[in-house]
This record gives C-alpha cells, structure tokens and sequence, in this order.
C-alpha cells in the first residue's frame, strides 16, 4: 500500500520512516512537513494510508484532511491520549502515541482493510439507479460525474443523467483510476473524454476542452493532476 507521512517534526519525521522500511507491503511515496503540503500531496498521489500528527503547528490536520475527495486510511500521531477521541470522530483508524514504535505502527496496519478488487473495469457496464429506475451504462460512455448534494450527476455519450443514487466516494472506488481522475471534491473526469487542456493567460487556473465541446475551467492541483496523467 501506498503511504505518505506528515509530520513537522524532524525526529518523529525520520522516525516513521525507519519503520517503514521494515514493512515491504507499505511503500512511502512522500512526505510532507504541513498540514498544506500534505493536502496537496494527497490529492496529487492518492495514497492508501496517511500518517498524520494531529497537531501541525497551529492547524489540527484531521480538519483538513476530512475535506479529501477520496477516503484513505487515515493513522494519527500525537503526544496527548486526550486528541484519540477526535481522530476517531473523523474516521481515523487508529492513533499512536509518540514515540511511535514498530509494534505500535504495526498494530494500526492490521487494522487497515485488505484492498478492494476493483469492481469493474474501462471496457465493462455500470448500473445507473435513479429514482426507481435501472439504468445500464458503459464505464467508456461516461464523461463526467459532479456531486449534487446526497446524489450525483452523470453526463455520459447518452445525455444527462441527474440525482443518481451513488456518492462520490463510491465512484472514485469503483471507477478505474487510470481512467477517471478526481479534479476537485465534486468533480470527477473521464480523460479519454477530454480533446486539450491549457493554462489561462495571467491566472493560476486552466480549462478543459471536452470531446462533445463543453468547456470547464480548473484550478492548479487539478491542473497538475492532468499533467501527471498524460505525461
């Protein structure tokens, strides 16, 4: 599995990473000394577990990383017992106190799900339920998905599809990554769909060019997303 570290202390930084090592099933893919960076590093690489201090200066990490467009794995570090209660109020699977140990880190590793095979691939179908209604669709067909409150709307080949019964997150588990790409927290795209992509002159932002014409506009993390894709 994929992992990231976000720490801001130097000790504890380097310490986590020794003991990483001993595990071969976990690879570290980044690091991050603030909340800001690790954000940023979440959305561009997607790993499956982040291990986070709590408290990252003056920012408390678990009210950032909640507002991921994705779910990892979330393990937290702290030198205060009383900040557990919190982690687990946003999802956290486990929380470790410092100084983390190899056994500790171990323990919070086995309470880490075995990953999910993949529900469907880029050539398959995915059922559309709407309302009372079934609607067979392929994956290939999809262009865009854009969250609607509790819903999600769909525009495939076919047209429009609103307020289906399917979150966000249980499309970016279901669709293939290599495929489909989150650009923001209601947002995702198929990339086979997209004919060009460009920076806009005197801004940090960028739009997308769709096949069937429509125009998007996106920041720089979705920006750089795009670039790691098609590079």
């Amino acid at each position: 599995m994929k992992v990231i570290i976000i720490e801001d202390n130097i000790v504890d930084m380097e310490n986590l990473k020794i003991l990483l090592g001993k595990f071969g099933d976990h690879e570290l893919v980044g690091t991050a000394e603030t909340i800001e960076k690790g954000m940023d590093l979440a959305a561009q690489l997607r790993p499956d577990i982040i291990l986070s201090d709590i408290q990252l200066g003056r920012e408390v990490s678990l009210d950032h990383l909640r507002k991921l467009d994705y779910s990892p794995h979330i393990i937290c570090t702290t030198l205060y017992e009383s900040h557990a209660l919190r982690a687990y109020e946003v999802g956290a699977i486990d929380y470790l106190l410092k100084p983390v140990t190899e056994e500790k880190l171990e323990r919070a590793f086995r309470r880490v799900p075995n990953p999910r095979p993949k529900k469907s691939t880029g050539n398959g179908i995915i059922l559309l339920k709407i309302g009372n209604t079934t609607r067979i669709s392929q994956i290939n067909e999809i262009i865009q998905v854009t969250a609607d409150r509790d819903y999600t709307t769909i525009l495939d080949d076919n047209g429009t599809h609103p307020l289906c019964n399917r979150r966000m997150h249980e499309w970016l588990e279901l669709l293939p990554h290599e495929q489909f790409v989150s650009l923001d927290r209601s947002t995702i795209i198929n990339v086979k769909k997209i004919s060009a992509f460009s920076r806009l002159n005197h801004s940090n932002k960028a739009q997308i060019v769709l096949l069937n014409g429509d125009i998007l506009e996106i920041g720089p993390t979705a920006l750089g997303r795009l670039q790691q894709i098609f590079q």
